[in-house]
């Protein structure tokens, strides 16, 4: 076995055992309780104002959601900023939220982009799921992203 090669197995057993930090929205909700409740009435009326409202507030906190969804899918990655959120009408009904992390590794200088969807059917979360991510090491915890997502809008 080459140097090389036993530094590579070393450096990625050592990332085994370091602990990973739980991420979770938190406070991060784009709607209140009460004001979710109120506005769903407004939403059922014009199903577009509901995807403008929520793209909105999603543009609002991008960075935030960016960093907590990075914290979840690439633990060890380091945060750089997250592009407007794109919206589009869902095949079969509903709508779909495309967020782009972009990112980097500090083992190089390479940067990276994790693409969520996040897609939501009759006002509810539907799932959210990374789609596309570039980097050579596969985003984990994907269960957790689509409970991160989740966790934005009231039950």
């Amino acid at each position: 076995m080459s140097k090389k090669n036993i530094v590579c197995f070393l450096l990625i057993l050592l990332l085994c055992f370091i602990p990973v930090q739980e991420a979770h929205a938190g406070n991060l909700s784009l709607f209140s309780s009460l004001e979710w409740n109120q506005e769903q009435t407004n939403f059922s009326k014009n199903p577009q104002n509901f995807s403008q409202e929520i793209q909105n507030r999603l543009n609002s906190t991008r960075d935030s959601i960016g960093q907590l969804a990075l914290l979840i899918s690439h633990p060890w990655g380091t945060y750089d900023y997250t592009r407007p959120i794109f919206v589009a009408p869902r095949d079969g009904g509903g709508i779909i939220f495309e967020v782009d992390i972009h990112w980097h590794r500090n083992l190089n200088s390479r940067n990276h982009v994790t693409r969520i969807a996040w897609e939501i059917v009759n006002n509810k979360h539907y799932k959210a799921s990374v789609i596309w991510d570039d980097s050579a090491f596969s985003p984990i915890h994907e269960e957790e992203v689509n409970d991160f997502f989740r966790q934005l809008l009231p039950n």
